[in-house]
């Protein structure tokens, strides 16, 4: 009887609110799920969708059977991702122009239990032997499940110090040797009843202006603008495109990126710190992202993440912000540092 008399007193304070009583609650609650979020994005390394997807991601066989083609699989985030996937039981074939280092990475992954895997050379700036190379994945497995198209280099330059010649080659790979492989094997994935997957590594620079690395955030918008568009246009065929947007990762991409002089590399380590994200923590998010066939993820250490997020939903300060880090970030690399941390 007691809890009768409870449920009744509950019930007629309920129908004593007045409607204003209901938006202040409502408008509280709102409130208190939004600073919750607000918490979660500032404590993550990843976008919620993303952080979710790696919670409910086996720990193995997320990829048992899938035949997956790793672009760029010779070292940095293609290297971390294929040891990823073979531990998820994936069939691989791993690609890049450095067969030696090919070969190292298709033995640790022989190593850590990948029974099917396979090496194709591939100079993604030589368009004629694309055809050739896709030939191949499909005698050695007959249908390609996820293309992953991870190749690609980075560059540091002043904008008004690069050469031109910079700014096409670095255009010519990352932006028109993408999409070279990818139309050479589109055909092949439309025509596979199981679909596929295409995965672009994008970039933390394919959403954000990113000063002393113009040229390459020019590359990475395109090709972010490009396979989102090419999403709308096979939606309903049976093919997906999740594009990948990592921020900085441990790895060499600084030291073999382009500099504002052509046949020059950047050749520095200086990049490499606390602020940085190991690739295998990156690959364990890009696998996840991937397994659940997200449209769009995010992968950075604090602030960039959050930057990333002020950028989108608060274009204003976005840019104030941009302004102030802008120039220190060009001082900074002139009296050889990064300007990221």
């Amino acid at each position: 009887n007691i809890y009768k008399k409870q449920e009744m007193q509950f019930m007629q304070n309920l129908g004593s609110l007045r409607w204003t009583d209901w938006v202040a609650y409502g408008t509280a609650t709102f409130a208190l799920h939004q600073l919750y979020k607000l918490v979660r994005i500032c404590l993550s390394d990843a976008d919620l969708q993303t952080i979710e997807a790696l919670r409910q991601m086996p720990k193995s066989g997320a990829f048992k059977g899938k035949v997956c083609w790793i672009t760029g699989a010779s070292s940095g985030i293609g290297e971390a991702l294929a040891y990823e996937l073979a531990r998820h039981g994936a069939i691989l074939v791993l690609s890049a122009r450095r067969k030696d280092f090919l070969e190292r990475v298709a033995s640790q992954c022989r190593n850590i239990g990948c029974k099917d895997v396979e090496v194709v050379t591939l100079d993604l700036t030589d368009y004629a032997s694309h055809q050739a190379a896709l030939a191949k994945v499909i005698t050695y497995f007959g249908r390609i499940d996820y293309l992953i198209n991870n190749a690609g280099r980075s560059q540091r330059g002043v904008a008004e110090s690069t050469d031109p010649a910079v700014e096409r080659a670095i255009i010519e790979l990352n932006l028109f040797g993408t999409l070279s492989i990818t139309k050479a094997a589109l055909p092949q994935l439309l025509c596979q009843s199981s679909g596929a997957v295409i995965v672009n590594t994008s970039s933390m620079a394919g959403k954000l202006g990113n000063p002393v690395s113009a040229a390459y955030s020019a590359s990475k918008h395109a090709l972010h603008g490009y396979f989102e568009s090419l999403r709308f246009e096979l939606a309903g065929r049976g093919v997906r495109i999740v594009n990948v947007c990592p921020g900085p990762v441990q790895s060499e991409i600084a030291f073999h990126a382009f500099s504002e002089t052509v046949g020059r590399t950047h050749s520095s380590k200086e990049e490499d710190g606390t602020v940085r994200m190991s690739a295998e923590r990156c690959a364990a998010l890009m696998a996840a992202a991937m397994r659940a066939e997200l449209a769009e993820a995010w992968i950075s250490p604090q602030p960039l993440l959050l930057f990333l997020y002020v950028s989108q939903y608060f274009r204003g300060l976005y840019f104030r912000l941009g302004d102030v880090a802008g120039p220190r970030r060009v001082a900074a690399f002139r009296s050889g540092k990064s300007g990221y941390a």
